[in-house]
């Protein structure tokens, strides 16, 4: 017998290249974004924004479930939860839930919540930001200190932080990570000509 695999190694590459855009995509966003197995409550993915919202790293994260990252009983929560179910497939609910961050402090965030049926699992779909998107970013920058005050630009704890998650991710992975330093010099123009 011979097989011809050509078709199967492009549909492969092809997804996962897509794969890598997609979570090209997601670190990049500034919204909290995470997926849950509606059964279970497991965090299934997260990007860094939302680790960086609620001061965990990412492999903190994948261990809870949303009973842990939500704070409601667990009763009204299934309830909430219940309901999204009810509503169509992509259909967006919009939710304020205040969400316990690892330092046990309650950050309220605004919730975009969508499901959607993978096989037989269903999944939610959360995308998560500070209700007062200016003020509330300012307080949590400055709460754990990430960002300069002055020039609003990320300090080395930020960089520490997001270098750990990246870390974790390429080990969770099993994929390779760099880093890049730039050294940048500013020449200064003088009036010679």
């Amino acid at each position: 017998y011979i097989f011809d695999f050509t078709k199967r190694k492009v549909l492969e590459t092809q997804l996962k290249e897509s794969e890598l855009r997609y979570k090209a995509f997601i670190s990049q966003t500034k919204e909290g974004i995470f997926l849950v197995d509606a059964n279970t409550k497991k965090i299934l993915e997260a990007n860094n924004a939302l680790a960086d919202l609620l001061g965990y790293n990412l492999e903190d994260i994948y261990s809870l479930k949303l009973y842990d990252l939500v704070d409601l009983n667990t009763a009204t929560l299934d309830q909430h939860i219940q309901t999204i179910l009810d509503s169509k497939p992509d259909h967006q609910i919009i939710k304020t839930f205040e969400f316990q961050q690892k330092n046990r402090s309650l950050l309220p965030l605004e919730s975009n919540i969508t499901w959607m049926s993978y096989g037989d699992q269903i999944i939610l779909s959360f995308a998560v930001r500070p209700l007062e998107q200016s003020s509330n970013q300012e307080k949590v920058a400055q709460d754990q200190g990430l960002y300069d005050l002055e020039t609003g630009l990320p300090n080395r704890q930020l960089f520490l932080e997001q270098l750990n998650t990246a870390i974790a991710n390429s080990r969770r992975l099993k994929g390779i990570m760099c880093i890049i330093f730039v050294e940048l010099e500013i020449l200064e123009e003088t009036g010679a000509t």
